[in-house]
C-alpha cells in the first residue's frame, strides 16, 4: 500500500479510523488488505519523486568552489558550499 498516502489519510481521519483503508480500496490501490499493482506503482512513483528532489544538483560557482543546490520538502532553496 502507498505508505505516504496511508500516513496522510491517517493524519486527516485519525489513527484508529478505518476510513483511510476504505478510500484506498475504493481508489483501487488495495484489494482488502493486499496492495494492488496500481498501489505499488503509485508508491514507486512517489519514491522516485522524493528521490529526485533529494538529489543534489552540482553546480560550479566562482573561485573554483563547488556548491550543492537543492530544495527541501517545503520548496525552500538550500545552498551549501563544500570545504575544499
Amino acid at each position: 500500500m502507498p505508505k505516504f498516502l496511508e500516513a496522510k489519510l491517517k493524519k486527516e481521519y485519525g489513527a484508529k479510523s478505518d476510513v483511510p483503508y476504505k478510500i484506498m480500496n475504493a481508489k483501487g490501490l488495495m484489494h482488502g488488505n493486499k496492495t494492488t499493482a496500481k498501489g505499488e506503482a503509485m508508491q514507486k512513483k512517489h519514491e522516485a519523486k522524493v528521490d529526485a528532489k533529494a538529489n543534489r544538483v552540482l553546480s560550479q560557482s566562482g573561485g573554483g568552489t563547488e556548491s550543492y543546490n537543492w530544495r527541501n520538502r517545503h520548496g525552500q532553496a538550500k545552498v551549501r558550499k563544500s570545504m575544499s
